[in-house]
């Protein structure tokens, strides 16, 4: 399905966002902590501008332009950034009992970093091409018209698409193409790590 704009997601997760109910929705979740150059937000179909101290809900929508990055902290401290000409939908964020969250990113290039004393139980990038699950790490998954790449930075993470998963450990990359399942993971390249790295790190 052609993404452009704001596109709406996909049918799973909006029924995930229709049984889990509104309530937490209104809840303050993380708020921004650093952004360089312009950013948006879109919140209950409302388009706004992000600033310094943004407060982050569930269900926002948010996209950084041409040169912007963007990080979030959130309450139970995992962090997220967000690289340049990216978009992401914070699908679902709970962070109490149910320790679970899903972030869906639909442009772009993202960074997480999970926090908290306690593992989470399920923590899920989705990208139109696979699904990168982990517990307590840090990894970066990069979404083109080419498909996705996911990184491992620190721990272990799970890339699923279609039938298949594999798991890759620190080090390892993965590339998958649209409408195929993962392949062996391999060790990328100083120059390709330093890449995705700088793309998600914000040093302010």
């Amino acid at each position: 399905m052609p993404r452009t704009g704001f596109p709406v997601a996909a049918l799973a997760l909006a029924l995930t966002l229709v049984v889990s109910g509104g309530a937490w929705a209104q809840e303050k979740i993380g708020q921004v902590t650093a952004l360089t150059g312009p950013a948006n937000i879109l919140r209950d179909g409302e388009l706004q501008a992000v600033r310094l101290g943004t407060a982050i809900h569930a269900r926002d929508r948010l996209r950084t332009l041409q040169g912007a990055k963007l990080r979030i902290a959130f309450v139970d401290g995992t962090r997220l950034i967000l690289g340049a000409r990216s978009q992401i939908d914070i699908a679902r964020y709970a962070h109490r009992q149910e320790r679970q969250g899903i972030l869906e990113l639909l442009q772009g290039i993202v960074r997480v970093l999970l926090g908290g004393t306690e593992d989470w139980q399920r923590f899920d990038v989705e990208t139109r091409t696979v699904i990168a699950s982990a517990r307590s790490t840090q990894w970066v998954v990069d979404l083109t018209s080419k498909g996705t790449a996911v990184f491992v930075v620190e721990g272990l993470v799970a890339v699923r698409g279609g039938e298949r998963e594999v798991m890759l450990d620190a080090g390892l990359g993965i590339d998958v193409a649209p409408d195929t399942g993962p392949t062996t993971p391999k060790r990328w390249g100083a120059a390709r790590v330093d890449d995705v790295l700088a793309r998600t790190t914000i040093r302010r």
